[in-house]
């Protein structure tokens, strides 16, 4: 895999490549499983999240959205606590519907902050990686099972900070809970991508 990074400098129009971990990948048991928890605004462990900052990430999460994408609903919850697993524990997420000029399908965000190294590339999953000049890491990745096409960006930060934005090609009727499935994700990997790393879209707390 060719690992890239854009520069800004002058000569340097042309991505380069950089020592990012995707020079390993590693096989996923992607077999599901249950978890058990709690969901709270005001876990002691996790001092960047509350229902301020919940509104927050909404708000920036709409206003990053293409100009004329609709969504049913965008609401960060609780945060998972408790559960042994550090991919859940202390992650905000939210989930909506979502119709864009590509057609319909849904998005779900997923917002954490983390002192763990960034994991090696999952293999079949993970498509690139590139490192911004500001030492902001951007994974490229996509799923596929069944009808379901799922792709979707993950930042990782410098300030610790983890943002997972994924589009799918499927749609739920919340009336009559029936699905439907469009020919692509509702929004593109560069759409994604201005959401995963839009101002205030991070796990930093709301100031005062």
């Amino acid at each position: 895999m060719v690992l890239l990074a854009p520069l800004t400098a002058a000569g340097c129009a042309e991505p380069v490549p950089v020592p990012l971990p995707c020079t390993e990948t590693i096989e996923v048991d992607d077999t599901p499983g249950w978890v058990r928890g709690s969901a709270t605004y005001e876990a002691p462990e996790f001092p960047w999240y509350s229902q301020q900052k919940a509104e927050t990430l909404r708000e920036a999460v709409l206003d990053a959205l293409p100009s004329r994408a609709e969504v049913d609903q965008l609401d960060f919850g609780g945060l998972p606590t408790g559960t042994g697993n550090s991919s859940i524990d202390g992650s905000a997420t939210a989930w909506s519907n979502v119709e864009t000029p590509r057609g319909v399908g849904s998005l779900i965000m997923s917002v954490q902050h983390s002192t763990e190294p960034i994991p090696p590339c999952t293999k079949g999953y993970t498509l690139r990686r590139e490192q911004w000049p500001d030492g902001t890491i951007v994974e490229h990745h996509r799923d596929e099972y069944g009808t379901v096409i799922d792709h979707g960006v993950t930042v990782y930060k410098p300030d610790g900070s983890r943002v997972t934005a994924r589009s799918t090609n499927q749609h739920t009727d919340q009336d009559t809970m029936t699905d439907t499935f469009a020919d692509q994700p509702a929004l593109s990997l560069d759409e994604l991508t201005r959401i995963a790393t839009a101002a205030g879209v991070d796990a930093q707390p709301v100031d005062g």
